[in-house]
């Protein structure tokens, strides 16, 4: 599950005191030091404490752990401090217009949601307003307060409508009827010696009441009439929900919260959208989700760490939103309580909130009296992931970024806009029983190359992906490389022979007799002059391009070397071996500079950050590398299972990864706002673009018809002429662009 998958760091304290006395090494000892309690303390839910750590550690030494975590301390696209204490209660109008909100001050406001403009704000009660909703028709608004009053208001220029006092102690929720004709406020009564949870049911016009409901033995926390209005549901402090028929009248049903040892008061509710199920929020770190048919309890949503204060279903019913004192937002599915996203922003506990009628927007407000923003329709919070059909293996960027090309085991290619991250195109490159597993792409991004167990390397053109040609082998294809030139292509295959390709004629230049089994990978000096061949050995060969012969093997001891890449400076080569270790060597002498221990498993594949400052290794996990100083910064896991391969985007924002079972995983070190703006900026880009192109074919189309009668309506032309001009005419294929030619002799 992508919503339980943690950072974690890992301190190699006694490998840095081991290396040689630098200036800075107290410096960097204490980064790494703050990096691993920040993630300690995110990972325990201590987000003051997570907040802290990361704030502190030395500027000078943060790297991509760092900003990866930062990106994780407020995931909102938009937050505003209010001004009148914690933000308590939340509702969007019916048509989405207007945000009303209530303040622990007393105040309530209602401000255009889009415009984000105040209508009207005033300090209309004497103590902390804890509801507000609009009616059905948006027209007005009801507030309930500690006060012990409810209110009623024109919720566009905030004038009282009614003025409710009939509670004799504070009100904590207060609800209009689908029809907007009642209002039912809930309390509590103290008769001698008890209490009782109280409900008035009164006239939204006129004030008058109608009905008055006792249940329990403790406060009624809130209220909510079902879609219907047949019913009315409120949760107690006395540990259930109580539901009551009103046509019926009688006793209500309950719905028990489950006694599991904690104090399990209720403090908020939600009808689904279709009146099926209920759910509540209670003081046990809670959420249920009860079916209102026969009552049984269908979902427990578990993770947040305090009270959970707030509960609401998105108008389609798919997703609920939880809010809690632990600072956080999540979000679940709602047909099977399956969590979804935690949403971190907020420095005090949250209190409220509201889903836009669309569902595009989530509102949440806190103690810390602000108000946030946020999108609840993307899975993209900690990480993205692109689905593919079948198993990904590969992941590799264009040079210019704009594009990310992957590969999978059913044999297809997949091509990925990395400006929206929508998928491009997809096409088969070899059978779907042979897989395609490797992909290798000109520097120029003009030409694909796909390996493949069919023994073929598959040449396609990047734009039409239209095939160029196939380099076939007698084996099958485990993996393939590309000088940095683009001239060399080394293929590695099944039977350990590794053949270099001219990439220009498309002619096979040689090949090495590498291993006598699969060579896992191959990587190329920077001159193009050195290939690494990294194979099940504990020796990883270096070879001459030209004379394909041997020329060094760096001896890993007991470590089988199983993944290569030099550094894009050309002085070390990272070598990533059967048990998890990273080796850096220094090209100029061939010595072993460190060996980083990263994870239990194999380094199946490193990539580097183009400021070469961190190497990316994947096995189960992935290894953040610091190459100079040769120490593990952090350890990530965006999958559940294992990863086959690693790219890093040329901005150094993205590390794409390759999984066996969940696509690829895309792992961004800006925050979502940043990065959910970027997607919409560039979806607008092309919008406006596609609205050009359509303006322009408009106007050539009524252009050549215009043209085409004025030839008909040419009494001076022969007909030979007029069918002459008229074939001069012409459109090109696909109605995209209109070409006029030979007009009357322009």
């Amino acid at each position: 599950m992508r919503g339980t998958r943690r950072l974690s760091v890992l301190l190699l304290v006694g490998a840095a005191c081991a290396a040689p006395a630098r200036v800075d090494d107290g410096r960097h000892a204490s980064y790494l030091a703050h990096v691993a309690a920040a993630d300690s303390a995110l990972r325990l839910g201590e987000l003051a404490e997570f907040r802290r750590w990361l704030e502190r550690a030395p500027e000078t030494e943060r790297g991509y752990e760092w900003r990866w975590l930062d990106s994780r301390r407020d995931q909102a696209l938009a937050a505003r401090a209010l001004g009148c204490g914690s933000v308590l209660a939340l509702d969007v109008s019916p048509d989405g217009a207007l945000l009303a909100v209530s303040c622990g001050d007393g105040t309530v406001l209602v401000e255009e949601r889009d415009a984000k403009r105040e209508l009207w704000r005033a300090k209309l009660h004497t103590d902390g307003v804890h509801c507000v909703r609009f009616d059905a028709q948006g027209e007005r608004i009801v507030s309930a307060s500690r006060d012990r009053s409810v209110k009623v208001w024109n919720a566009r220029t905030g004038e009282l409508l009614v003025d409710f006092k009939q509670h004799n102690f504070p009100v904590w929720a207060a609800a209009f009827s689908p029809d907007g004709e009642r209002v039912a406020s809930c309390s509590y009564e103290r008769p001698p010696g008890t209490v009782v949870g109280s409900v008035r049911v009164w006239n939204s016009r006129t004030g008058a009441e109608e009905r008055t409901l006792e249940a329990g033995v403790k406060p009624l926390s809130s209220i909510e009439f079902g879609p219907d209005g047949k019913s009315l549901a409120c949760g107690s402090w006395g540990f259930c929900v109580l539901v009551w028929d009103l046509a019926a009248g009688g006793e209500p049903r309950a719905f028990a919260m489950p006694d599991e040892g904690k104090y399990n008061a209720i403090d908020a509710l939600a009808f689904s959208p279709d009146g099926a199920s209920i759910a509540a929020a209670s003081k046990d770190d809670t959420a249920r989700v009860w079916r209102l048919a026969d009552g049984a309890l269908t979902a427990s949503l578990r993770g947040h760490s305090n009270y959970v204060t707030a509960i609401r279903f998105s108008p389609d019913g798919a997703t609920l939103a939880t809010a809690a004192s632990d600072e956080t937002v999540r979000l679940w599915r709602a047909a099977d309580g399956e969590p979804l996203e935690v949403l971190r922003g907020h420095t005090e506990g949250v209190r409220s909130l509201a889903f836009s009628r669309d569902g595009e927007r989530l509102y949440s407000g806190a103690n810390d009296g602000e108000l946030r923003e946020w999108d609840p329709t993307t899975r993209a919070y900690d990480w993205t992931v692109l689905e593919t059909a079948a198993a990904a293996y590969w992941s590799t960027f264009s040079n210019d970024g704009t594009r990310l090309y992957t590969c999978s085991f059913d044999g297809q290619v997949q091509v990925w806009s990395t400006a929206t991250w929508e998928q491009l195109a997809s096409f088969a490159a070899h059978p779907a029983g042979k897989s395609c597993h490797a992909l290798a792409l000109s520097p120029d991004g003009a030409t694909l190359y796909t390996a493949s167990y069919d023994g073929a390397v598959g040449v396609f053109d990047t734009v039409t992906t239209e095939e160029l040609g196939r380099l076939k082998h007698d084996v099958g294809v485990y993996t393939l490389r590309l000088s940095r030139d683009g001239q060399t292509l080394a293929v590695a295959q099944m039977n350990g022979e590794v053949a270099l390709w001219n990439t220009a004629t498309r002619e096979k230049l040689g090949a090495m007799a590498a291993a006598k089994s699969p060579c896992h990978d191959l990587g190329f000096s920077v001159d193009g002059k050195l290939l690494a061949i990294g194979a099940d050995a504990a020796k990883l060969g270096l070879w001459d391009v030209g004379t394909r012969t041997l020329i060094r093997e760096l001896d890993h001891g007991t470590f089988n070397a199983h993944s290569c890449l030099f550094t894009s400076d050309g002085e070390r080569l990272l070598v990533g071996d059967a048990s998890g270790n990273v080796h850096v060597w220094r090209t100029g002498d061939w010595q072993r500079q460190s060996t980083v221990a990263c994870f239990n498993g194999s380094v199946d594949r490193i990539a580097l950050s183009p400021d070469g400052r961190r190497a990316a290794a994947v096995s189960r996990e992935l290894a953040l590398v610091d190459v100079e100083r040769g120490e593990l910064a952090a350890v990530l896991r965006p999958h559940s299972g294992g990863i086959f391969h690693v790219d890093w985007s040329p901005d150094g924002h993205v590390i794409a990864t390759a999984a066996q079972s969940e696509g690829i995983g895309l792992t961004d070190d800006r925050p979502i706002g940043v990065r959910l703006a970027a997607i919409a900026a560039a979806r607008a880009r092309a919008a406006a673009s596609d609205e050009w192109v359509a303006a322009g074919l408009d106007l050539a189309q009524r252009t050549l018809a215009q043209l085409r009668d004025d030839v008909r309506a040419d009494a001076s032309l022969s007909a030979e002429d007029r069918d002459a001009r008229l074939a001069a005419l012409t459109r090109t294929t696909e109605g995209r662009t209109l070409h006029v030619l030979g007009y009357l002799g322009q």
